[in-house]
């Protein structure tokens, strides 16, 4: 059993490694979708559209997993497995721009090192998570919140 996180909404417990990493890889398999075929039109259509196109997948990508999970709370992979990333101190969602910040942040970490990984699996928070103030909490079905709050993507 899951210890109740410092400041946790009521109710609300850090998500089990096993659903963030679900979440995870539903996420992954998701990214990798957005990149492949960008990457092959831009091989066919040769090195100055490559760079292009790699950039518009880049953007892409942060908009749905660094914006998105910080204006909603929700990455596709965490609104499937009932997971939502929030801050410890407000219990809100961090906002899109903090969203991004975490996003390319744990992106270094995990890139360069596997250090935000390691300390996730030995402690139950990623680095990243303590250096910006946030947390991953499971939802039970029907508290998901909408995809864009107030029907608004920005």
């Amino acid at each position: 059993m899951q210890d109740m996180t410092p400041n946790a909404p009521t109710g609300y417990q850090r998500a089990p490694l096993g659903i963030r990493f679900v979440a995870f890889l539903i996420d992954f398999v998701i990214a990798i979708a957005i990149a492949i075929p960008f990457s092959i039109v831009g091989l066919i259509l040769g090195s100055p559209l490559d760079s292009l196109l790699s950039l518009v997948s880049t953007v892409i990508s942060l908009y749905i997993f660094g914006w998105g999970s910080g204006a909603t709370g929700f990455t596709p992979g965490k609104r499937a497995q009932g997971a939502m990333l929030l801050s410890a101190t407000t219990n809100q969602p961090i906002g899109g721009g903090m969203g991004i910040a975490r996003y390319i942040l744990g992106g270094i970490l995990t890139a360069f090192c596997l250090l935000d990984i390691i300390v996730l699996l030995v402690s139950g928070r990623r680095i990243t998570d303590r250096i910006l103030g946030t947390d991953v909490y499971h939802v039970q079905p029907g508290e998901i919140m909408p995809i864009f709050p107030n029907g608004n993507p920005f």
